[in-house]
């Protein structure tokens, strides 16, 4: 690496930024991409100053036994093609083909129905301070095949978004209030089944969808692998079929449904615990310890639900919201709706997203952080849930 690269490396760098940085390099290392993983992480080492990042010390070694295991487990090297050797099926490039798609009417919609759910809060390292057992309302659709997508009902109200002084980062103020109408949300994540039957179920809208785009391979899995761009398509497909608007979360809407009228940094109160959320258990926040690190998605509902009945909100996958990204809340708006950029074009490139993830640190996991990715963008470590106003 040359002097001038490494000068330009150590600039101070935008938290976020370094967020995205880890993000491509824990990828990297997933697809075995180790010296692309290595450059990643040693752009996020010179990133962080004098202070040293632990999350990216620990990488360098654990890619080091990774490479190595890798390279013994090879298999023997074939010989290369020559012109005189031709080409069999097996070694042409394949081709994806669209799934069949049926015409339908309009998917039933059922009547709403409540739910039992377990939600804890915790103050003290490992130890449940409080099991509350709660009911919440929610609207069913009927996916077919014996398959829902529940949406649970969020009161209106109002909260202070954002992360007070001494928590988060320079992204999540000023703090502002914010007033929301009551709306559904996603009980969960969209799973990798309910992807599959809308999209092989349900016609195209604005462009092809694969029907199998995820890294991790389980259908009660989050569905990740998926863009901003594709989302959006899923909405559209499932608005449809419906008759009711479906869309992705604003930013305002997710973290009042994450807070589910909290005011602390995680749902379940001041710290978090890999006992009841899937992120990087090598790293604790305030009090809390270090636990598990399970290292890829975890089916939804695994883990106890927050005050309103909503599953993994805090880690798995990050969720993409409607929003264009914007550095801060200086001018927010304070009724909820999506923030848009102002572009040439009207299509700002990238989008926020929400809620942590499986290899993300419980630092980035609590329900104010935000951080924002390519809206062409796909990633083994994002994904999404859904909306549906109140009419």
């Amino acid at each position: 690496m040359s002097k001038s690269h490494l000068i330009l490396l150590t600039k101070q760098a935008n938290p976020t930024d370094v967020n995205t940085l880890k993000m491509d390099a824990q990828e990297a290392e997933l697809e075995n991409q180790f010296d692309l993983a290595m450059e990643l992480w040693t752009r996020v080492l010179a990133a962080s100053n004098s202070k040293l990042d632990p999350q990216a010390i620990n990488a360098f070694g654990r890619i080091a036994l990774k490479r190595e295991k890798f390279e013994q487990n090879l298999p023997p090297q074939t010989q290369p093609i020559t012109p005189s050797q031709p080409f069999t099926s097996r070694q042409s490039p394949t081709t994806e083909t669209t799934p069949p798609q049926r015409d339908i009417e309009f998917l039933p919609i059922i009547s709403n129905k409540t739910f039992s759910f377990e939600t804890v809060r915790i103050n003290k390292p490992w130890i449940v301070m409080k099991r509350d057992q709660r009911e919440a309302e929610y609207f069913p659709i009927d996916l077919g095949g014996s398959m829902t997508l529940d949406l649970v009902k969020i009161p209106a109200g109002s909260f202070m978004m954002g992360s007070p002084d001494g928590e988060g980062y320079s992204s999540e103020k000023p703090q502002n209030r914010v007033i929301l109408k009551e709306f559904w949300i996603g009980k969960y994540p969209v799973t990798q089944a309910q992807w599959k039957q809308v999209v092989t179920v349900l016609p195209k809208i604005g462009q092809h969808l694969k029907s199998d785009p995820s890294y991790f391979k389980k259908d009660n899995c989050p569905v990740e692998k998926v863009s901003w761009l594709s989302a959006q398509e899923f909405c559209k497909r499932l608005s449809l079929a419906v008759k009711r608007k479906i869309r992705l979360p604003s930013e305002a809407e997710w973290e009042y449904a994450c807070r589910s009228g909290t005011t602390t940094p995680f749902a379940f109160g001041e710290t978090i615990s890999p006992k009841i959320a899937n992120y990087d258990g090598n790293y604790f926040y305030g009090n809390g310890l270090k636990g598990e690190y399970r290292e890829q998605t975890t089916s939804v509902g695994q883990f106890p639900a927050n005050g309103w009945g909503l599953y993994d909100m805090h880690g798995n996958v990050w969720e993409w919201c409607q929003d264009d990204w914007h550095s801060g809340y200086q001018d927010a708006l304070n009724y909820g709706a999506a923030a848009w950029q102002k572009t040439n074009d009207g299509k700002a490139l990238k989008k926020v997203i929400r809620g942590g993830s499986w290899n993300a640190v419980p630092q980035d996991c609590r329900s104010a952080n935000r951080g924002n990715y390519s809206r062409n963008g796909r990633k083994n470590t994002i994904g999404f849930r859904v909306v549906m106003s109140s009419q």
